[in-house]
């Protein structure tokens, strides 16, 4: 565990960002301070289980990225909120004015664009060959048949000749 930040910093500077983007977090917290007097009950139930969960999950030492999922379809549910806030204030002005229409969608291309990428580097790591399968197959490859492999249960197989101690 790296100590040199906070929790509080690693989840809300680091992962929030790379998971979702600046754009569409800054949203999120924007949705929730247009709820207004509008929704505000369906969606004070929301933010009671975020805050709470967040703060115990500030309180752990163990950091990992996961543990911030739950948290995902509630900020993406109140950055729709403001963005339709948005778009519902922009409309009436839009007609006839284009920049206004571009500058909309550029901004939803923005908000899209942070989940989506984030999307494509999982994919493309999920997609990368298995490491144990890549040092297997380097152990097969160098060992000499008959040669003894001494490892850890890491979950390779080997076949024989070679033999494996745990």
């Amino acid at each position: 565990i790296r100590t040199e930040t906070s929790t509080v910093a690693f989840y809300v500077v680091e992962v929030l960002p790379a998971a979702l983007g600046i754009v569409p977090v800054v949203f999120g917290i924007a949705g929730l301070a247009t709820l207004g007097r509008r929704a505000w009950k369906p969606n004070a139930a929301l933010a009671v289980w975020l805050v709470t969960y967040l703060a115990v999950l500030f309180s752990w030492t163990m950091r990992a990225d996961r543990y911030l999922l739950p948290v995902m379809p509630v900020i993406a549910v109140w950055a729709s909120l403001a963005a339709v806030r948005l778009w519902e204030r922009m409309t009436p002005q839009a007609a006839g004015r284009p920049l206004l229409i571009s500058s909309a969608a550029v901004l939803g291309v923005v908000l899209l664009g942070g989940p989506v990428s984030a999307d494509l580097r999982y994919y493309r790591a999920a997609t990368l060959p298995d490491t144990r399968d890549i040092a297997r197959e380097w152990i097969e490859r160098t060992l000499p048949p008959g040669a003894v492999a001494a490892m850890g249960p890491l979950g390779l197989t080997l076949k024989p000749p070679l033999v494996t101690f745990p």
